[in-house]
């Protein structure tokens, strides 16, 4: 379950990143956002103590950011992203421990129906392979006099491969909805936003395939969901800025 909440916030924090990030001050800013989107991940633990994850996103976002002294941000497309990771530990004729494969925000072909009960994801775009030898990625030393700062290894072999990502979702279980309402007022500082969801649960299978025919991924996923989600709110005393 843990695995699953932790995808989950990615997910969250992926659509945070798509949007403006929050900058200078200002008087007055009013947005909006509302995006419909399908996630699914597979997790395999190995008996030698290694793991194999896939996450995997795909959907539409559509949002508009107007600030009272700056310039209206909108941002709408359609994207699919997404990571996965393998970890081994070295051994005396393998010296590779982890490999990272990520995608970032490509252009995508999304579809999924009014009741969140089927959707489609496809793309294809270049993705980063980045390799560690005996070390791990979140292995390092302290900066000398910044406890706080941590220096992580770089990876041994970095390189880049063209793939073809397919993933199919189809809704199961009832739909789920959910509405929220924040509020914040601090000195000099105003926030409200109000939020709807609707989520269904899925089955998802699809494939990662290398333009060389290298297949990465071909099969079923351990989860899949289904999203719609809208907020609106505005705030004084900050504005965004992409």
């Amino acid at each position: 379950m843990s695995r699953r909440i932790t995808l989950l916030v990615a997910a969250l924090l992926a659509l945070a990143l798509m949007a403006p990030a929050i900058a200078h001050a200002a008087d007055t800013t009013t947005y909006s956002f509302s995006g419909r989107n399908a996630d699914a991940g597979t997790w395999v633990e190995f008996r030698n103590g290694g793991y194999e994850g896939l996450w995997i996103w795909g959907g539409t976002l559509n949002s508009k950011t107007v600030g009272s002294t700056a310039k209206p941000e909108r941002v709408r497309g359609t994207f699919g992203f997404f990571y996965k990771e393998k970890y081994l530990p070295a051994t005396a004729t393998r010296r590779e421990t982890y490999r990272l494969m990520t995608v970032q925000e490509a252009p995508a072909t999304f579809t999924a129906d009014n009741k969140l009960m089927s959707a489609r994801l496809s793309f294809q775009t270049p993705a980063q392979i980045a390799v560690w030898y005996d070390e791990m990625p979140w292995e390092g030393e302290p900066v000398p006099g910044s406890p706080d700062e941590w220096v992580s290894p770089e990876p041994d072999r970095v390189f880049e491969t063209m793939v073809t990502v397919n993933v199919d979702w189809t809704g199961l279980g009832p739909l789920s909805r959910s509405s929220f309402m924040s509020k914040t007022r601090t000195d000099g500082f105003f926030y409200i936003d109000r939020s709807n969801y609707q989520n269904r649960q899925a089955t998802a299978v699809g494939s990662i395939v290398g333009t060389d025919g290298t297949v990465y991924f071909d099969g079923s996923f351990d989860y899949g969901a289904l999203y719609n989600s809208k907020s609106s709110g505005h705030m004084k005393g900050m504005w965004f800025e992409g």
